[in-house]
C-alpha cells in the first residue's frame, strides 16, 4: 500500500512539473521537433536546453554537418519553408528568417499569443496563404505585411499539414478536412497527420498510438503503445517506409517519445512490429524521411539521428548522429 502512495505521490509531481516546465495549463503535451528538407539541407527546431532552429547540410546525406542556429528562447515546433525563407511558430511568436545569404537569420518576428493557450504551435502555406494553428485561438489566416492575423476556424488547433486541394486541420478531438467534412478520433491526443504515398492519412495521435484513415474514411486505432509502452512514450509524428508491388504503404515510422523509433506494420489493419534498439530512452519528437533508405530522427536528449531502413523494410540501424546539446 505504501508503495502504491509513493507511486501516485510520483506520478502527480512529474504530471505538475509537466506542465509548469511546458506553460500550457490547458495542453501540457511537449513539443515536438518540426523538419523540412529542400534536398542538400535540413532544417530542424529543437527542443533541448537551447530552445533553436538548425540549419544542417545533407551534401551528404548520411553525415549531417551543422551549418547555423537561430536560439529561439520559446518552444519551436512549428516549421515551413516558402520562396527561400523559414516560417517559425514557438508558443508565443511567429518568426519569419532568411535561409541563404545573412549572417543575421532573424528577418522578422510577430508576436501572436502571450498566453499559455493562444500562442501558434504550427505553420504551413496553402497556396500563397500562410496559415497558423493558435491552440484554442483556432486556425489564423495571417497577413505578414499588415503584421495582423484573421481568424478562419475556430477550436482547439494542434497542427496543419498542407495537401493538394488545401490543407487539414488537426483539432483535440478530430480532423477537419478541406471539403468540410470532419474525421472525430474517439480517443488519444491528435498530433500531426501526414498523407501517405497511397492517399491514406495517418495520424500521430500522441500517448494513444497512431490512427489510420483509409481513402474511404473509415479509421483504425491502436489502443496503446503495447508492448512497447513505457513512461513517456507519446507518437509525435510519423514517416512513411516501404510500399508494397500495388503502392500500398506496408510500414510507416513513428516517432515515439522514450520508446525511440517505432516501426508499425498497416497493410492490413495496424500492427506495430518493432522498436529501433539504439534509440531507446533517447526521446525521439520529430522524424523525416530522407534520399535514399534513409531516416531522421529528432532527439531531444541529443540531437539528430540517420537512420537506414535495413532489406526487410521494417528494421532501422543507426548510421551517424549529430550533436546539438551542449
Amino acid at each position: 500500500m505504501k508503495r502504491l502512495l509513493l507511486f501516485i505521490l510520483f506520478f502527480c509531481a512529474a504530471f505538475t512539473l509537466s506542465a509548469g516546465h511546458y506553460g500550457e495549463g490547458a495542453d501540457i503535451e511537449p513539443p515536438a521537433s518540426a523538419m523540412v528538407s529542400d534536398g542538400d539541407t535540413l532544417y530542424m527546431t529543437f527542443c533541448g536546453k537551447k530552445k533553436m532552429v538548425v540549419k544542417i547540410s545533407l551534401t551528404d546525406p548520411r553525415t549531417p554537418t551543422l551549418l547555423t542556429t537561430y536560439q529561439t528562447g520559446f518552444f519551436p515546433q512549428g516549421l515551413t519553408l516558402h520562396q527561400k525563407k523559414l516560417y517559425v511558430t514557438d508558443g508565443k511568436f511567429l518568426s519569419i528568417l532568411h535561409t541563404e545569404g545573412s549572417t543575421h537569420p532573424l528577418l522578422m518576428r510577430f508576436l501572436i499569443g502571450n498566453g499559455p493557450a493562444t500562442g501558434p504551435v504550427d505553420v504551413i502555406f496553402a497556396g500563397e496563404k500562410l496559415l497558423l494553428a493558435a491552440r484554442n485561438g483556432g486556425v489564423n489566416h495571417f497577413h505578414a505585411e499588415a503584421q495582423k492575423g484573421a481568424g478562419i476556424l475556430s477550436g482547439w488547433a494542434r497542427s496543419l499539414t498542407a495537401v493538394e486541394n488545401g490543407f487539414i486541420t488537426v483539432f483535440h478531438d478530430s480532423l477537419l478536412m478541406p471539403d468540410g467534412k470532419r474525421i472525430m478520433i474517439p480517443y488519444g491526443t491528435p498530433r500531426k497527420v501526414r498523407r501517405l504515398p497511397d492517399g491514406r492519412l495517418c495520424l500521430a495521435n500522441g500517448f494513444a498510438g497512431i490512427a489510420v484513415i483509409g481513402t474511404d474514411g473509415k479509421l483504425d486505432l491502436t489502443e496503446n503503445l503495447n508492448r512497447f509502452s513505457c513512461y513517456g512514450a507519446h507518437v509525435y509524428d510519423i514517416a512513411p517506409g516501404r510500399a508494397d508491388a500495388n503502392g500500398r504503404t506496408q510500414f510507416v515510422f513513428l516517432a515515439a517519445g522514450e520508446i525511440g523509433v517505432v516501426t508499425a506494420e498497416i497493410s492490413s489493419g495496424i500492427r506495430l512490429v518493432t522498436a529501433c534498439e539504439a534509440l531507446k530512452w533517447k526521446h525521439i519528437n520529430g522524424i523525416l524521411r530522407g534520399r535514399e533508405n534513409l531516416v531522421y530522427a529528432a532527439d531531444e536528449t541529443f540531437g539528430l539521428h540517420v537512420l537506414e531502413i535495413q532489406p526487410d523494410g521494417k528494421t532501422l540501424k543507426l548510421v551517424n548522429s549529430l550533436k546539438l546539446t551542449d
